[in-house]
């Protein structure tokens, strides 16, 4: 990819400032009947009649979305619901008539003429519990562990940096809160397709495979990752073999933060913190880093040897997924490409029974 990631970002910006600008506005009150009809694209992705009728017209008929993210959730009365990309709206409103009075929803989204239009809406259908941020889903500034529920609709796939968004959105849930995202996730897209801004600003060239979309969720920490629903809108053929899907996730923030994992007692425990530094680098853990480097020097371990344990974190962050596991198959005869993710977070994986005859936590990073 050789566009930077910041020029990405300004042509995502004026794409959707031209498009809200386009959008139609209701204008109607929350009484009119009819408002649906408006609502255009949103009744298509998963939206109730019900629901539309529900909030502000302006909200309704500015959908730019691939789906319904509150249509599995448990939302409560009480509740902080966190929007990333909450564009006009309509995503925050639905939310905030499940919070009540006494919840909050925040709207965070990196374009001023989508706050502006949103805060009409807001403003239209009385909202006091309702809050639209400007900012970046890759620096969110949200307070940690500070919401309950973090909602996305085909947004994450329009940021050149999804993993610090999935590690962005750990830090700011509450242990025990919940990820529920709508997206698009694309196999076998063409790299001409990945060089041009308006497909990229589409929800396609952005996108990437849903094994490696998953892995992010994980490697940020994120446990109970599934998919709970899928459309396929275009099926692969052996003449254009890219497949178009949206699907929505689910995942969890674990009550006392990432799981501590162990690591075979097999190695010394030298080779244990070398491995869980570049753990906790690829997967953007600080405070894993912090715990592991102070270990890794009371252990007297050269220096350099902790900086190539960090490079090498950081070359593996930088490689999709489906690459690393690919070359770990054909090197080591593992058979990670076509396994589950696993539910973990930093930490390296519990060994297997046979091989590892118990455990050490000498290598864990004490995140928990």
């Amino acid at each position: 990819m050789s566009k930077g990631k910041e020029e990405i970002r300004e042509g995502v910006r004026e794409f959707y400032k031209q498009r809200i600008g386009r959008a139609p506005a209701a204008g109607r009150s929350c009484c009119t009947p009819g408002k649906a009809a408006d609502a255009g694209i949103a009744t298509l992705v998963g939206y109730s009649d019900e629901e539309l009728e529900s909030i502000p017209g302006d909200a309704a008929g500015a959908s730019f979305g691939c789906g319904n993210p509150l249509a599995f959730s448990e939302v409560k009365e009480g509740q902080t619901v966190l929007d990333l990309g909450s564009g006009a709206g309509i995503d925050c409103f639905l939310a905030a008539n499940r919070v009540g009075e006494s919840g909050r929803v925040i709207g965070l989204d990196m374009t001023q003429e989508m706050i502006d239009r949103a805060e009409k809406a807001a403003d239209q259908g009385g909202y006091g519990n309702v809050e639209f941020v400007l900012g970046e889903i890759e620096e969110m500034p949200v307070k940690s562990s500070s919401v309950d529920w973090i909602i996305s609709n085909c947004v994450i796939n329009l940021s050149p940096e999804k993993d610090r968004v999935f590690s962005e959105a750990y830090r700011v849930l509450k242990p025990g809160g919940r990820l529920l995202i709508s997206d698009l996730v694309v196999e076998n897209l063409p790299d001409r397709m990945r060089e041009d801004m308006t497909v990229w600003a589409g929800c396609i060239a952005g996108a990437t495979s849903e094994e490696d979309y998953l892995g992010m969720i994980t490697g940020a920490g994120f446990e109970d990752v599934s998919v709970v629903d899928r459309v396929d809108h275009k099926s692969g053929t052996a003449a254009d073999p890219m497949k178009v899907s949206s699907i929505r996730v689910s995942a969890l923030k674990r009550e006392g933060g990432r799981r501590m994992k162990q690591i075979s007692n097999v190695l010394d425990v030298e080779t244990q913190l070398l491995i869980s530094i570049g753990s906790a680098v690829a997967s953007g853990c600080v405070p894993c880093l912090e715990n592991l480097v102070e270990k890794a020097r009371a252990e007297g371990i050269d220096e350099k040897k902790l900086r190539a344990a960090a490079r090498t974190g950081q070359f593996v962050k930088d490689q999709p997924a489906s690459h690393m596991r690919a070359l770990a198959d054909e090197l080591l005869g593992t058979h990670l490409l076509g396994a589950s993710a696993p539910a973990g977070g930093c930490c390296p994986m519990e060994p297997d029974d046979e091989e590892a005859g118990g455990g050490s936590t000498a290598g864990a990073c004490g995140c928990s």
